[in-house]
């Protein structure tokens, strides 16, 4: 097990900052006090500590049962910023790579090109915005896989995570992103995270992500749906003639964000 941040018999150093790991293969075992093992992990930083700009790149991991290829997740009182995981190899195991579950924990994180085989959940707690995780592969049916853009906000409008936007001109002529307007034939994609007016947010062009649901959508959103959208941006069931902009991949009784294929 190699631990970032971590002190022999001390517990947390309070960081790091440019640490590089790579090239290093590493083999979890399968015996019985194996399970439940992190073969690479950040030590949680402290409440006056964070690990800055590191690069875990390159490693082959071949996880035992119930264990975890790399584990960012131990940050319940510091934090990551600027953290890249890049062409990793992950094989087996319960959890490839596991991010912190409070999302405000991780910053600036870039995620990409890492290899999945046999792993049951390849990114758990992902939370867009976190960073950027693209060209991960193969996921689970319930984890995002889309490809990204990044376009600017407009400056009157709050973008929200799970919106439909398009691209419109600005008082000077510039395209920026706006909720989709009811009645949308076509939408530039999907906000991937929260955006304050005239900021750049991530934008999801085609793949699998969650889709906000419309307080119109009397009686849910079930599984194969067509979705359109309201005039907020948000989805609902598709009225007769109506244009296809998503597919539903469940049922979801009321509000919030229901997962989509996006078209």
């Amino acid at each position: 097990v190699l631990q970032i941040g971590a002190i022999p018999g001390e517990g947390s150093s309070g960081g790091s900052d440019h640490i590089l790991l790579s090239n290093n293969i590493v083999h979890g075992g399968s015996k019985d006090e194996h399970r439940g093992l992190s073969l690479i992990a950040l030590v949680d930083a402290g409440t006056t500590g964070s690990h800055r700009r590191t690069l875990l790149a390159n490693n082959l991991l071949v996880l035992g049962p119930q264990q975890t290829g790399i584990d960012l997740s131990d940050q319940d009182t510091g934090g990551l910023e600027g953290t890249t995981v890049v062409g990793n190899s992950i094989q087996g195991g319960e959890i490839g790579i596991h991010f912190p579950s409070d999302s405000g924990r991780a910053r600036g994180l870039v995620v990409t090109a890492n290899a999945f085989d046999g792993t049951a959940r390849p990114l758990e707690d992902w939370d867009w915005s976190m960073g950027t995780a693209t060209g991960n592969a193969p996921l689970s049916n319930l984890e995002d896989a889309v490809s990204t853009v990044y376009l600017k906000a407009d400056k009157e409008r709050k973008i929200i995570a799970g919106q439909a936007v398009v691209v419109a001109a600005n008082e000077t002529g510039d395209g920026v992103v706006v909720p989709a307007p009811r009645g949308a034939t076509h939408i530039a994609g999907i906000a991937l995270e929260e955006a304050s007016a005239d900021s750049v947010v991530q934008i999801a062009t085609s793949g699998t992500t969650r889709c906000r649901v419309g307080a119109g959508a009397v009686g849910g959103v079930r599984a194969g749906d067509a979705l359109a959208v309201d005039g907020e941006g948000h989805f609902l069931p598709t009225r007769s003639g109506a244009a296809a902009l998503a597919t539903a991949l469940e049922s979801v009784a009321d509000g919030g964000r229901v997962r989509c294929l996006l078209h």
